[in-house]
């Protein structure tokens, strides 16, 4: 099993093990049988948020003025800021909306190739927190926008630097992952996030163009403040 896939299995188990983990923090008002474990939210407008972690993105793989150029990357990191609001609220859960701006960069890894991808997006995402009646809250959720992709100094040590260049493209997201309730007003989340770029044409230093996609899988942490 991957360190990918051992993420997202442990993110997932959280998630499942909430409820449960509520119940057994003790009788009266932390326990499930008498009520919530956690002082109610009362609904709000918006929300700030913080958070950041691991990318690992998935190997490129596209030509440069007729050479097939292939190579992976180094684990990388990304941070971002967002605002949001909650939309609706019933007893099963909770569904919001935010916009996102971030940042991502990797590096190139191995002697096939060197330089840098770096990545700046912004996005509009709708989620959905599932209700359980303790501190715990899974949550999906998915998203698209526009992001700026930026190849820097990429090259090959056999034919040098072929590429330095950025294009707009379209952005998007999938996400899973667990919300807990550290405050009436504070939540922390752990998420596991798949991210993808599409349409980018950068320019080679040769003049010619290539069509890049590129596509991360991401662990995420983060805070949410409500107002």
């Amino acid at each position: 099993m991957t360190l990918i896939n051992r993420a997202a299995l442990t993110v997932a188990c959280v998630a499942l093990a909430g409820p449960a983990i509520a119940a057994d923090l003790g009788g009266g008002r932390g326990s499930l049988k008498d009520g919530p474990a956690y002082v109610d939210t009362p609904t709000y407008r918006y929300y700030l948020g913080v958070k950041g972690g691991w990318t690992f993105p998935e190997d490129t793989d596209f030509n440069v003025g007729g050479t097939n150029i292939s190579n992976g990357y180094d684990t990388g990191y990304t941070i971002s800021g967002v605002i949001g609001t909650e939309l609706s609220r019933s007893s099963s859960g909770r569904l919001r909306g935010d916009l996102e701006f971030g940042y991502s960069e990797a590096d190139v890894s191995g002697g096939s190739a060197f330089g840098r991808k770096e990545t700046t997006f912004g996005m509009a995402s709708l989620y959905y927190d599932f209700e359980t009646g303790s501190v715990f809250r899974p949550f999906i959720g998915a998203g698209g926008g526009i992001a700026d992709v930026d190849f820097h100094k990429y090259g090959t040590p056999g034919l040098g630097r072929l590429i330095n260049d950025n294009d707009t493209a379209y952005a998007y997201h999938l996400t899973g992952g667990v919300g807990m309730q550290l405050s009436p007003t504070l939540d922390l989340e752990v998420s596991y996030r798949y991210f993808g770029t599409t349409g980018a044409e950068l320019r080679a230093v040769d003049g010619t163009k290539t069509s890049v996609d590129t596509q991360d899988q991401q662990i995420l942490v983060g805070l949410r403040q409500k107002f």
